[in-house]
């Protein structure tokens, strides 16, 4: 449903309500524990989703870590809510990268999509791939959660799209279609 706002010529178009999705913050969805070795659910995030009604769309931002991908959260956001500076997910000035795991907006954005239908969208924040301090299975393992949780995925990157991250969408398209099959009944 949400894929079909993104057509050419249409926008969605946000609610007037949305002034309260500014007051949100972010929440942790999936993270992972070092001492466990593991992925663990934010249970205040599920809390927050299981009382958001449906439909719900999910919108995310992966990509290369320092590459600004809450940074391109929060212009949505103040698209979305008309608040030109919300309080949203933390960037940082540094090279230290900031959003570990999986994070979400608190409060979704009521949305409209071109065929009139309604939808609340929840904004997802991922921890970059090829972070310093972590393995290629983590990051593989982020990126692929995401695909997975994603209504919209977006790869935000800076430059130029290369091989390297071509690759790695390929890989992880894979894996999540092969997950997908399998939950999917016989």
């Amino acid at each position: 449903m949400a894929s079909s706002w993104f057509r050419r010529g249409s926008t969605p178009s946000a609610e007037p309500s949305n002034a309260q999705a500014a007051q949100g913050k972010p929440l942790l969805l999936i993270g992972f524990d070092e001492a466990t070795s593991s992925w663990e659910v934010g249970q205040e995030a599920m809390r927050v989703l299981q009382n958001i009604p449906g439909p719900l769309c999910t919108v995310s931002v992966c990509g290369r870590a320092r590459q600004g991908k809450s940074f391109l959260l929060n212009q949505i956001l103040s698209k979305f809510t008309s608040v030109d500076k919300p309080k949203g997910f933390v960037v940082s000035p540094t090279h230290q990268s900031c959003t570990r795991g999986i994070w979400i907006w608190s409060a979704p954005i009521s949305m409209t999509g071109p065929d009139g239908r309604r939808c609340n969208t929840i904004l997802m924040d991922c921890e970059g791939v090829d972070a310093v301090d972590q393995g290629q299975q983590h990051s593989a393992q982020i990126f692929s959660l995401a695909v997975l949780l994603s209504s919209i995925f977006i790869y935000n990157q800076i430059g130029a799209i290369d091989a390297i991250a071509i690759e790695r969408m390929a890989m992880v398209c894979s894996l999540a279609k092969r997950i997908r099959d399998k939950a999917l009944p016989a």
